[in-house]
């Protein structure tokens, strides 16, 4: 079942994908919140599909793929920014 929390958490990984995307821009406030909303959502996404419920295992899924998803590309933009300043 998708909460209204899940949903404010969904909404939050999509603004902070636009605004990266759009102003290429990475602050580090917009850092820290990606990471733990990232981390937030990996650790309810696996809570999520630990349950044997079918919608439980989507909205899961769904979270841990988003959790994967920032924290793989907040890593790769550290990487670049970190080799830019060199």
């Amino acid at each position: 079942m998708i909460t209204p929390i899940t949903f404010l958490l969904l909404l939050l990984f999509g603004f902070g994908v636009y605004w990266v995307i759009k102003y290429k821009k990475y602050s580090e406030a917009l850092l820290s919140v990606a990471v733990v909303g990232g981390v937030i959502s990996l650790i309810w996404g696996m809570a999520l599909v630990e349950d044997n419920d079918p919608e439980g295992w989507l909205v899961g899924s769904i979270m841990l793929t988003a959790g994967l998803g920032v924290v793989t590309s907040i890593g790769i933009a550290l990487r670049k920014q970190d080799s830019t300043n060199k």
